[in-house]
């Protein structure tokens, strides 16, 4: 954990602990003032600090010479652990915290729509154990490999990345947080994006290594949290929702997911409660984004790999 202490430690090797004041912390985030006019001190200052186990960021102030404060930095951008993802302009992560709410089904039809209004869209399986999207996709081959880059393969105008590519569907991938991790950093860039409006990131269920691990070293834009309206699919929603807000990634949005079967005399039945995902939408002060239906065509869709443009979930890219 860190602790001021800790970052005086750090600092005092460089410089005398009178130099030091002001350190603030937040959520990874330190900030702290040094009494000199130094820029090159204040570059050894802010590495010392940064090499600190949990520290994302770092920025240093100047406040030598009578009190004159001096803000400037151009190396703070450089202290940052968080890059972009060459070629792609915005990352939006798919989140649910739980298993088994369809969260798959709405990445890869989000992807699809979002591709069939014009944009250009790239899908990534996050889910290194459980990697689902080559079989709803339809994709079947290995990707090629371009000046040491794998191509993504591409189907209903998306490109896509999932581990699954690489591994039997029969096999599983028996690995450690720190392979998987890995193996993470080389489907984001280990693969040759072209120019890319939106990268859809299709989380695994939970709040492990793997979520940490692209909230730390990734400018994602925004998570959409998928539920259903059962409260406890919401139990494990809300500590995702907490988790991207303590590294600040912003929610975009609530989507629903079987919210009611409307069976042939169009009732519509609750079969998982009601209002679930409003309550949660409420609480997160987030939108709405879409109450989806329990579809037998969608559900059939997705194990045939054969996913087709629906127009409930253009209505949710058009709020993105």
């Amino acid at each position: 954990m860190l602790t001021k202490e800790k970052i005086t430690s750090a600092l005092e090797q460089i410089v005398s602990r009178e130099t030091i004041s002001g350190i603030v912390i937040s959520e990874g985030k330190i900030g702290f003032a040094l009494e000199s006019q130094d820029e090159a001190l204040r570059e050894k200052c802010e590495k010392a600090v940064f090499a600190l186990p949990g520290v994302e960021k770092v920025t240093a102030v100047l406040t030598g010479s009578g009190g004159h404060i001096k803000v400037e930095n151009k190396n703070t951008a450089v202290l940052d652990r968080r890059q972009s993802i060459p070629n792609v302009k915005r990352i939006i992560a798919i989140a649910a915290g739980k298993g088994g709410v369809g969260k798959s089904t709405i990445s890869v039809n989000l992807a699809i729509a979002a591709a069939a209004m014009g944009k250009k869209i790239a899908l990534v399986d996050a889910d290194i154990y459980g990697p689902s999207l080559p079989r709803m996709m339809g994709l079947n081959t290995k990707p090629k490999l371009i000046e040491g880059k794998m191509k993504p393969l591409e189907n209903h105008g998306v490109a896509c990345a999932s581990i699954g590519f690489l591994i039997d569907e029969a096999n599983a991938a028996i690995w450690r947080g720190p392979m998987a991790t890995k193996a993470i950093h080389q489907l984001l860039i280990g693969t040759r994006w072209d120019d890319t409006d939106i990268m859809f990131l299709d989380l695994p269920p939970g709040t492990g290594d793997i979520q940490l691990t692209l909230a730390q070293n990734y400018k994602i834009d925004g998570v959409i949290l998928v539920t259903t309206p059962q409260e406890i699919a919401l139990v494990d929603v809300r500590k995702s929702a907490q988790m991207f807000s303590r590294v600040n990634i912003p929610i975009l949005g609530i989507i629903e997911n079987m919210s009611y079967f409307q069976d042939a005399a169009g009732a519509k039945n609750y079969i998982f409660g009601q209002g679930g995902g409003e309550r949660l939408a409420a609480e997160l002060k987030a939108p709405l984004l879409a109450q989806i239906p329990l579809d037998t065509t969608l559900r059939q869709n997705a194990d045939s790999g054969t996913p087709q443009v629906i127009d409930i979930f253009k209505k949710i890219v058009a709020q993105l």
